[in-house]
C-alpha cells in the first residue's frame, strides 16, 4: 500500500510539474494523449511505477516528463515529427537525463508502425538492450482497455492488440491513428498503464 501510496504522489508530482510549463492550463483525464495529462504505468517484474506527464503533442512533436517512483531516474523525452512518424525503434530503458529522440519513439508507436499493424502487415521494432520483435498485425484483435480515473471510475478505451508469438510478446495500443500510445508492453518486462490524472 505505501509503495502504491508513493507512486500516486509521483504522478501528482509530475502533473504538477508538467503543467506550470504548459501552454494548457486544463486538462482531461479521460484524454490520455492531451497536454497536462499525467499517465501511472506499473513496471513488472521490478513493481516500480512508471509516470509520465504530457507538455507537448502537436505537430511539432510529443515531449513528456517521466519519472520512477523506486529509483531516481527522471528527466523528459521529446519526439521529434520525423521520428513520431517513421520511428521502428522504442526507447524502452531510461537514464536520468533528458532525451530527444530523432530515430526512436518512447510510449508512443510511430504513426507509420500503427498504420502498417493496422493494415495486417508485421513489423520489426527494435525494444532496447539488443531486444527486438516482430509484432504482427495479421488478424487484429480489437479490445477496450481499463484505466483508474482519479474519482476511482474506471475509463474503457479502444485499443489494439499485436502479438510477436514467436517471442510471446504483446502490445496493446490505444486505436488512435494520431496518437498510438502504448497502453500494455509485456517483452522483456511488463508495463501497463494503470492511471490517469
Amino acid at each position: 500500500m505505501k509503495r502504491l501510496f508513493s507512486f500516486f504522489l509521483l504522478v501528482g508530482f509530475l502533473f504538477i510539474s508538467a503543467c506550470s510549463g504548459s501552454r494548457s492550463t486544463t486538462h482531461n483525464p479521460r484524454c490520455l494523449t492531451c497536454v497536462g495529462t499525467s499517465l501511472g504505468y506499473q513496471v513488472s517484474p521490478s513493481g516500480d511505477g512508471f509516470g509520465i506527464s504530457i507538455i507537448k503533442n502537436d505537430d511539432d512533436g510529443i515531449q513528456f516528463a517521466y519519472a520512477f517512483a523506486e529509483s531516481e531516474n527522471q528527466g523528459t523525452v521529446a519526439i521529434t515529427p520525423d521520428a513520431r512518424e517513421t520511428a521502428t525503434v522504442l526507447l524502452n530503458y531510461f537514464g536520468n537525463e533528458n532525451y530527444t529522440l530523432t530515430n526512436q519513439t518512447s510510449v508512443w508507436l510511430s504513426t507509420d508502425v500503427f498504420y502498417a499493424l493496422k493494415r495486417g502487415e508485421s513489423v520489426a521494432l527494435g525494444l532496447g538492450n539488443g531486444d527486438s520483435g516482430l509484432f504482427s498485425g495479421g488478424e487484429v484483435e480489437r479490445t477496450n482497455y481499463d484505466v483508474l480515473l482519479p474519482n476511482g471510475e474506471t475509463l474503457s478505451v479502444r485499443a489494439r492488440r499485436y502479438t510477436d508469438e514467436d517471442k510471446g510478446y504483446e502490445l496493446i495500443v490505444l486505436d488512435d491513428n494520431d496518437n498510438p500510445l502504448i497502453l500494455k508492453m509485456s517483452v522483456a518486462f511488463d508495463v501497463a498503464l494503470v492511471s490517469t490524472q
